[in-house]
């Protein structure tokens, strides 16, 4: 699965907008290019190639518990809102 383009991100939240509202409330994370990078021996930021960083973008889906973290945290907020 290739990780969508931050165009296609903009079309899904106009969308959102248009279904919800402008002033619906939303949480979000959003990681691009410039998160995907090690670091060398001197501690500097060594950002990767474009195919790589679809790679690596493209699999977080891969891990549910992220989506399982997410969930709980908004279950855990409505039983205090």
């Amino acid at each position: 699965m290739t990780s969508p383009t931050l165009a296609q991100l903009k079309k899904s939240v106009d969308q959102m907008i248009a279904n919800q509202g402008p002033d619906a409330p939303a949480a979000w994370w959003i990681y691009t290019h410039e998160d995907v990078y090690l670091f060398d021996n001197d501690g500097d930021e060594i950002y990767q190639e474009q195919e790589v960083c679809e790679k690596v973008l493209g699999n977080l889906h891969n891990y549910d518990h992220i989506y399982t973290m997410i969930q709980d945290a908004i279950e855990d907020e409505l039983k205090t809102a």
